[in-house]
C-alpha cells in the first residue's frame, strides 16, 4: 500500500469531518490528494465501514509480522544456497550412479 493511500486510511479513520467530506464526494478529495493513478481509482468504491475495519485491523495485527521472511534477508540467501547443495548434490549422485 503506498504511504499516500495509508495516510488517507488514517485521516478517515481518525477525522469524522474529513470523512463525511470524503465519503459525499471522493472524486473531489482525491483531485487534491497526491494518490498514484491506479490507486485512485478504486477508492472512490470504498465504504465507512470498511474504512474503519481496516484501521481497527491494523492495530489489531501489524502489517508485517517479526518473522515475515522480508524482515530477515539471510532467509533469502539460505534458501538459494540450500538449493544450490541440493542441485550439486543430485549432480554428483547421478555421476556416481551412472559411472558404477
Amino acid at each position: 500500500m503506498h504511504p499516500q493511500v495509508r495516510d488517507l486510511m488514517t485521516r478517515l479513520a481518525s477525522d469524522p469531518a474529513f470523512a463525511d467530506r470524503y465519503f459525499a464526494d471522493p472524486e473531489a478529495v482525491l483531485e487534491e490528494l497526491d494518490i498514484p493513478e491506479e490507486d485512485r481509482e478504486v477508492l472512490p468504491q470504498l465504504d465507512r465501514d470498511a474504512v474503519l475495519y481496516m484501521s481497527h485491523a491494523v492495530t489489531l495485527e501489524p502489517e508485517m509480522a517479526a518473522e515475515h521472511p522480508t524482515n530477515h534477508s539471510g532467509n533469502r540467501h539460505m534458501t538459494i544456497v540450500i538449493a544450490l547443495w541440493g542441485c550439486a548434490a543430485f549432480v554428483l549422485t547421478w555421476i556416481v550412479m551412472n559411472s558404477l
